[in-house]
């Protein structure tokens, strides 16, 4: 067995606890053990610094989950989905960010739910709508979950509906 799958093996290990905090949405908690983990190992476990970044997001704190992301930079599909995530969850100011990493990790993962759900949800908030219709139909194809793909026809039905005038 090599190097990297006993780190791999250790890492989830060594973070059971944190992982079933997670799990039980006591975030604070979970992050707080991983964060710490993270710093031992400088970041040498990707899962590790995924869940940590999770779990910062679901906390409240996407630029501490963005910035943890950035320190210990990855390129695998799960850390370009939370970099995304942490992005949008920073704000409106960072919606152009967002989207042009979503658009460079589908590049790298053209078949991830998450980043073609991520982008549709972008390019509605930007008015842009065929392109939007694009993705959805895409993660159509790809098998996604009818909820979200009703989630976003809705956003998009919103869209279209013409407004009223005035009375």
């Amino acid at each position: 067995m090599g190097v990297l799958p006993i780190l791999y093996i250790a890492a989830y290990l060594a973070n059971q606890d944190e992982i079933a905090l997670f799990e039980e949405g006591r975030y604070e908690a979970a992050a707080n053990g991983l964060g710490l983990s993270v710093e031992v190992t400088s970041g040498a476990a990707v899962d590790t610094v995924t869940l940590l970044a999770m779990a910062l997001i679901r906390e409240g704190h996407p630029q501490r989950a963005l910035e943890v992301l950035r320190r210990y930079p990855y390129e695998n599909q799960q850390h370009c989905e939370q970099e995304v995530d942490a992005l949008i969850d920073v704000g409106l100011e960072r919606y152009a960010e967002a989207y042009d990493r979503a658009r460079e990790c589908l590049q790298i993962y053209p078949n991830s739910l998450i980043l073609l759900e991520i982008r549709a949800y972008l390019l509605i908030s930007a008015g842009r709508l065929e392109l939007a219709e694009r993705d959805i139909a895409r993660m159509e194809r790809l098998g996604a979950s009818e909820v979200v793909l009703q989630g976003l026809r809705d956003m998009l039905g919103g869209l279209r509906q013409p407004h009223p005038t005035g009375p």
